[in-house]
């Protein structure tokens, strides 16, 4: 098996054997995996924890609009923007989230169109749809810049991708990560780097993932124009034992400079 297969099948064993990454595990298992109630507790505590992914994904844009999801998960922003009246396909490598988010839309009544598919292998024809939209997926891709092109190919003139990255100048990898559990903690002598930079990401026995800077993305978009990107996502646990600071507005700055999610937005020529 060469490398590349490898790291895929390692997404997939990991997605399809862990609970840990389900809604489930913040929610406290009060709801019935599958039901409307379910799906409605995953939706407030999602955007009740991350509250700028409406605005920056913009669901309600693209009513009427050719959109692929790459990477649906549990199909939390897939369902938004189907609820918003998107013109909607989604892809995932793990065949258990492809069905967990047909599920989450049939819930609502709403039919679902989702694949299981590579995202450096998109099964489309070139020119396929106005807007490409991946949120925390591509950080978990190895070649990244195959999976880059594909949504380029198959956009159209003029359409638009937005995708989000784990951010490398974030306080979450410097001061969380690297200073706090890797040099303070001395977990990088336990279990080594590249494992803290993997599991203080997302947890504990979690696989690889990739950070990337604001200057990766005019590499990353190449082919794309009016690049443009913002940070999100600052919470108490990546400043360890200081906290967040308590006024609103130092807060705000630190995220919009070195938040976690680092959101990148370009349009193809």
């Amino acid at each position: 098996m060469n490398s590349e297969k490898a790291d895929a099948r390692n997404v997939i064993d990991y997605y399809t054997s862990s609970d840990a990454e389900l809604a489930q595990r913040y929610i406290g298992g009060q709801f019935e995996l599958g039901t409307r109630p379910y799906y409605e507790a995953a939706l407030k505590h999602r955007y009740d924890l991350y509250p700028e992914i409406p605005r920056i994904a913009a669901f309600d844009q693209f009513s009427g609009k050719a959109v692929l999801e790459v990477g649906v998960g549990q199909g939390s922003d897939h369902f938004m923007f189907a609820r918003m009246g998107a013109k909607l396909t989604g892809v995932d490598l793990t065949e258990k989230h492809c069905q967990m988010t047909r599920q989450f839309l049939r819930t609502f009544d709403l039919e679902p169109h989702v694949i299981n598919a590579n995202a450096c292998e998109l099964p489309f024809p070139d020119a396929s749809f106005d807007h490409v939209y991946s949120c925390g997926v591509l950080l978990l891709v190895p070649d990244l810049p195959r999976a880059m092109a594909e949504i380029r190919r198959v956009l159209r003139p003029g359409g638009t991708a937005t995708i989000m990255l784990y951010n490398k100048k974030s306080l979450h990898y410097w001061l969380k990560t690297r200073l706090y559990y890797g040099w303070a903690l001395g977990e990088d002598a336990a279990i080594g780097r590249q494992a803290v930079d993997d599991w203080y990401t997302d947890g504990p026995g979690y696989i690889r993932v990739y950070h990337y800077g604001p200057h990766d993305l005019q590499w990353i978009f190449d082919g794309f124009r009016d690049i443009e990107y913002q940070t999100s996502c600052l919470s108490p646990e990546q400043i360890p034992i200081a906290g967040l600071p308590s006024n609103i507005r130092v807060k705000k700055w630190l995220e919009s400079r070195w938040g976690f999610f680092l959101w990148g937005k370009a349009t193809k020529p």
